[in-house]
């Protein structure tokens, strides 16, 4: 949602600010998992969102799956997957053919079986935006190229979990009976079992998402759709909200009719009234709104920080008082 959205907070599902308070949360033993074999990965050399190599893990969670990602600036040394693939490391262990990461993004069921994002820093600690160096949103769902959590993770998520291949196992194959081997070869499961983990945990995902969506969204009983297969509406919507806006937008969001005769039938402003106000009133220059009477167009943000000005200014609406 351009501003809006590289703005957006973490309240509306009360986030913690730290991944291990999330993992506590939702059941989810990240270092005792890896212990006992009860974590799934996979590695790639290219991903959508990054031109770096990406390690991705699955792990069973309270009301579904949970899977992480782990994402480097550039590949090579302790950040190669390939090579030291048992990672990450972890303070006080022996940390063998550990591999060290810069950042990763989370997904993971809610009770509902929604799904919700997390981005976080290689300490664990919770951020907004991933840094463009490591991941970048390439369809620019929140505005920018900047990966945002929430809305870059809907727009690209939209039928749930995305397919990819593993390269690692079929490197250390010919290496079993080696420590590093086996343990690769136990945690690193073969393509089809990957295939299904991603498949049963879209379908839970697609379900909660038809359950909840798909009345409104069918044209017809015959219409055989799924709500994974409709335009993404998040993403839709939040595009359209962050467009530059001119006088009639403007006239819009401050719901003043249209035509002049309801307007003065209703003791409002028409739209020549705004455009003389717009122009001549040195409240709207001082916010930044005179460009709107010359024809031009102004940011989101500009009128996001001046609704409430204007909304006075023009003595629109009743104000609301709080308290006694």
């Amino acid at each position: 949602m351009g501003q809006f959205a590289r703005h957006a907070k973490h309240d509306l599902l009360a986030l913690p600010s730290n991944q291990k308070v999330l993992e506590t949360e939702l059941g989810v033993n990240s270092v005792e998992n890896f212990d006992r074999d009860r974590v799934q990965r996979a590695a790639f050399r290219k991903s959508g969102v990054s031109d770096q190599s990406r390690m991705v893990q699955h792990q069973e969670a309270l009301y579904g799956a949970y899977w992480d990602s782990f994402d480097n600036e550039s590949d090579g040394g302790d950040a190669d997957f390939f090579i030291k693939p048992l990672g990450p490391i972890v303070s006080g262990r022996n940390n063998r053919a550990a591999f060290k990461h810069a950042g990763g993004e989370v997904i993971f069921h809610l009770p509902n079986r929604m799904l919700a994002f997390y981005l976080a820093t290689d300490t664990g600690v919770r951020i907004s935006e991933g840094p463009i160096t490591i991941v970048r949103d390439p369809q620019s769902f929140s505005g920018f190229n900047a990966v945002v959590n929430g809305i870059s993770c809907m727009g690209c998520h939209r039928q749930g979990f995305i397919k990819f291949t593993d390269t690692v196992r079929v490197g250390y194959e010919r290496l079993k009976g080696q420590p590093v081997a086996d343990k690769v070869l136990k945690i690193f499961p073969i393509q089809e079992e990957l295939n299904r983990l991603v498949e049963d945990d879209s379908e839970l995902y697609l379900q909660a998402l038809d359950k909840a969506t798909l009345t409104f969204l069918k044209v017809d009983a015959n219409d055989k759709r799924r709500a994974g297969d409709f335009t993404e509406p998040i993403t839709h919507v939040s595009k359209r909200y962050d467009r530059k806006l001119d006088l009639n937008a403007i006239a819009r969001e401050m719901l003043l009719p249209i035509d002049d005769a309801t307007a003065n039938a209703l003791g409002l402003p028409t739209q020549d009234d705004l455009k003389t106000q717009l122009k001549l009133g040195e409240t709207f220059q001082r916010i930044g709104l005179e460009p709107l009477a010359r024809g031009e167009v102004i940011a989101r943000s500009v009128w996001e920080k001046s609704f409430h000005t204007t909304a006075r200014a023009l003595k629109l609406g009743v104000p609301q008082h709080v308290g006694n």
